[in-house]
């Protein structure tokens, strides 16, 4: 039914409509001729489309500088595109891909190719035409943002398509292919003539939310006695100064043939969408401060989204043929403005103009969305507000089936939510995702909540609440709207104190409007405190489903350590980070975990890479693990077994009071060359972390050991760095192999959010020659600028592999021992471990442990066990 509504468009909308359009898709000569998608481009390769098998057409070959045979180049299918893989490391300088076409050119003159490359490399296009080759003068430099390669062609008859991209840059490249199209002079596009008195009118009363999706005539006015209170004197001002500049921009500036949502799938010249300034603030606006004016200017944004021809991302979303499985993201962001803004603009839309978006709904944005509800990881999550809004406006009879509808959507996405959020609150994507797909079901809750009239706590998924617990550990805070949510309707009190006065149009700690609740968060919160302080966080939490470890005190100026381990999850969005260390102190992030950056942004190979992040890897590779689990068509094959969980295995995670220890082995986060890649801690409280990375190797590798911060580190000696912040010094130095020198850099960069801004982040790195096994021993001591720092004792006549380490912060004493010769020998401590540790507090020992010991014996008690084996003072005689 769809392919035929888009045969339908197409044939009606181009008249010149090519039999290429219903050809065989995975015909090696597709397309017969070139397929229009308005009156000046037309499709002739489409590699973001699946079915459509362009990697069957082409034939790879690699461009060498040498005789001899070289490795051939690698073409494999993404969800979005064809992407070729070339190692300049072997004799390849580049990749030729080249295909036989049989087309009539017609009246194009323009060949145009859109791709992605690697930095450094660059793109030539060339095109035969009449049995002759025709050459682009001018290659096109390579980024990760999307590109376009253009060459002008005249002839009749396209017979063939050459792609030669290349670097000289040594390593792996990467060139992404997404399609290749004819252009030929002309307005591919003309915006349609709109009269808005048809559709919009003033209200004859003052406005109120006409359907109610998000809050009654009621609740609205309780958010407006609280909007025009003096404790949102600020957030009002700055609210209303947006508004204003909102309302110079004409409605129809934004008019455009395609809502779109990402970069990827338009062509560079295409204007995107401003979603920015698509009327919500200024209906919201409105009604809070019942300004008629706002709410008839967007008004008159809702009518011009509904005149939009398509709610996608662009012509990929509607290619005859196309199954491209992020079709659901404009189509939702299009339901759920247009929702939102017919419910608010309700009184000043005229019939006409109420049915005319419900009418856009109808067409435009829940088909496409109820084929995308089962969408893989958090997209089905975040698909389901529009369906839920979108439906629920467009219920003009009252159906009242309609309510078994709603829940059973609901429903659905609570099962969908519940893998995304494990239960201990660990997020199976990165933290930036995970919070993201859990904000944007809060309107979600809220509209479907009213609407089956129930209370939030009833409908919301459970995990939610610990998922916001887990996140106020990772980052120290939440925001406003998320804390209201859980101080209010999940009853968890020790959130209210991060309860604050926020924007209209907050949008949870991120740009995206998916994110904004809309001032709901003031009926939220139970009440909003003085001074907006973050609840104190356990000494010591420990979330074994996802592998996080957290550690501080209860003193907000010495540093709280947080460590990554645990096994990959089928979904996607998880960054190459196992054993990799946080710690912030003050406030301040000292070691920092990165912040999301678009897949086509050319920072993202270099933010998402195992070395961005504070941990040990071997060859300096990226974790690279073998998926976890099997699809469900795999595992329905006979004779299919169970894959070995992959990624990073928490052994140790025990707190004894003054030292926390942890140890975990990553070594099925690479998928080759890894026998064991451990990484253990020893937390000593306040202000000392040792760690100990250990590898082993079936071949000979590097070892690269990196920490990065946003401060700049400086260096002190070969093995020594320190950082400075406004309140506290951390220092950085190499245990063992002494030897070893340390490398300052700056390193990539990171996005903040609030201000926006991009800053560079700065690199210590240790790289240990390629060996088959590597050990690195590394201790930052963290201490207040105006203090003194830990007293530290390396001990041990060999001076490139100390024996022993002394540390001593106030009364404590720790020592720890590197090998078990020398542990054997002290305070009647018998192991057969590698290494360990004795802590005395004034004179007395009061804690003992040891790594990798099968026997330990300290004062006549003996332990038998496997991995770590600890005695406190408390079980000792």
């Amino acid at each position: 039914m769809r392919f035929l509504s888009l045969f339908w468009f197409l044939s009606t909308a181009i008249p010149f409509i090519s039999i290429a359009a219903i050809q065989d898709l995975s015909d090696p000569a597709w397309p017969a001729s070139p397929v229009p998608i308005n009156t000046t481009e037309a499709v002739i390769e489409a590699f973001w489309a699946p079915k459509i098998k362009a990697e069957k057409r082409w034939n790879l070959t690699p461009l060498s500088d040498i005789e001899k045979p070289a490795p051939l180049p690698t073409f494999n299918r993404r969800w979005d595109c064809v992407e070729i893989k070339w190692d300049t490391t072997q004799s390849i300088k580049g990749t030729r891909i080249e295909r036989t076409f049989d087309l009539p050119l017609l009246d194009y003159e323009r060949l145009v190719l859109r791709l992605n490359l690697s930095p450094d490399c660059l793109a030539s296009l060339s095109a035969k035409i009449d049995g002759q080759w025709q050459h682009l003068e001018t290659p096109t430099p390579g980024a990760f943002s999307a590109i376009e390669v253009v060459q002008g062609i005249s002839g009749v008859t396209l017979q063939g398509v050459r792609i030669d991209v290349s670097s000289t840059k040594p390593g792996t490249q990467t060139a992404r292919l997404r399609w290749l199209m004819l252009q030929k002079p002309g307005v591919p596009w003309t915006p349609p003539s709109i009269d808005f008195t048809k559709f919009v009118t003033p209200a004859l009363a003052s406005p109120q939310p006409g359907l109610e999706l998000l809050f009654d005539h009621t609740e609205l006015e309780r958010m407006r006695n609280l909007y025009l209170s003096s404790i949102f004197d600020d957030v009002r001002a700055a609210d209303t100064e947006l508004a204003q500049s909102r309302m110079s921009i004409a409605p129809l500036s934004n008019l455009r043939p395609y809502l779109l949502y990402g970069r990827e799938s338009i062509r560079l010249r295409d204007q995107q969408y401003h979603r920015d300034v698509d009327g919500l603030l200024l209906a919201i606006h409105g009604l809070l401060n019942q300004d008629e004016a706002a709410l008839i200017q967007a008004a008159k944004h809702a009518i011009v989204l509904a005149h939009m021809d398509h709610w996608a991302d662009g012509f990929m979303d509607r290619f005859p043929g196309s199954t491209w499985t992020h079709s659901g993201f404009a189509p939702n962001v299009g339901t759920i403005i247009a929702s939102l803004l017919l419910d608010w603009c309700w009184d000043v839309l005229s019939p006409a103009g109420r049915e005319l978006i419900r009418e856009a709904i109808r067409t435009k944005g829940l088909p496409y969305l109820e084929s995308q509800k089962l969408a893989m990881a958090n997209q089905g999550v975040r698909f389901h507000k529009g369906l839920i809004l979108g439906k629920i406006a467009c219920n003009v009879l009252n159906d009242p089936k309609l309510k078994d509808v709603i829940a059973a959507d609901l429903a659905r996405m609570n099962r969908q939510l519940s893998p995304l959020i494990r239960t201990d609150g660990t997020f199976a994507e990165e933290l930036g995702y995970g919070l993201s797909t859990l904000a944007s079901t809060l309107v979600t809750y809220q509209a479907a909540a009213k609407y089956l009239e129930k209370p939030l706590i009833d409908v919301v998924n459970p995990r939610i609440l610990n998922g916001l617990n887990f996140a106020l550990l990772q980052q120290h805070t939440l925001s406003a709207p998320l804390a209201a949510f859980a101080a209010g309707p999940l009853q968890e009190q020790r959130m209210v104190s991060l309860c604050a006065p926020s924007s209209i149009l907050d949008a949870s700690g991120f740009s995206n409007r998916e994110m904004t609740v809309f001032g709901l968060d003031w009926l939220w919160a139970p009440h909003f405190p003085a001074k907006r302080v973050s609840p104190i966080l356990p000494r010591f939490s420990v979330h074994s489903d996802g592998g996080w470890v957290f550690a501080g005190s209860a003193q907000s100026e010495v540093p709280r350590l947080g460590f990554e381990s645990g096994f990959w999850d089928e979904e996607g969005h998880n960054y190459k980070r196992k054993n990799a260390l946080t710690l912030d102190a003050d406030g301040e992030t000292l070691l920092l975990t990165r912040h999301h950056v678009a897949y086509a942004d050319k920072r993202h190979p270099l933010t998402s890479a195992t070395t961005a992040f504070n941990t040990f890897a071997p060859g300096g590779r990226n974790q690279e693990p073998v998926l976890a689990k099997a699809s469900l068509n795999q595992s329905l094959l006979p004779g299919f077994k169970t894959t070995t969980p992959r990624g990073a295995d928490l052994l140790t995670a025990t707190d004894l009071g003054h030292t926390v220890v942890l140890e975990s082995d990553a070594a099925t986060a690479w998928s080759h060359n890894v026998t064991q890649c451990q990484r253990r801690v020893l937390f000593l409280r306040p202000g000392v972390i040792l760690i100990e990375d250990t590898a082993l190797l079936e071949t000979p590798e590097t070892g690269v050991q990196t920490w990065n911060s946003l401060f700049p580190w400086e260096k002190t000696g070969p093995s020594r760095a320190f950082i400075t912040t406004a309140k506290s010094v951390l220092e950085l130095q190499v245990i063992t192999p002494l030897a070893q020198p340390v490398f300052t850099k700056e390193n990539s960069v990171h996005r903040i959010r609030k201000p926006a801004a991009i800053v560079p982040v700065h690199a210590t790195t240790v790289t240990l020659p390629a060996n088959t096994k590597h050990r690195v021993i590394t201790l930052l001591t963290h201490h207040p600028i105006e203090g003194s720092p830990p007293s530290i004792k390396i001990i041990g006549n060999d001076s490139t592999s100390p024996t022993s380490l002394q540390v001593q912060q106030d009364n404590i004493t720790w020592t720890i021992y590197f090998s078990s010769q020398e542990l054997i020998q002290i305070d009647g401590l018998q192991t057969d471990g590698s290494w360990g540790f004795i802590t005395s507090e004034s004179g007395n020992p009061s804690e003992c442990g040891v790594f990798s010991a099968t026997q330990l014996t300290w004062h006549d008690q003996e332990i038998q066990g496997n991995g770590f084996l600890s005695i406190s003072r408390a079980e000792n005689p």
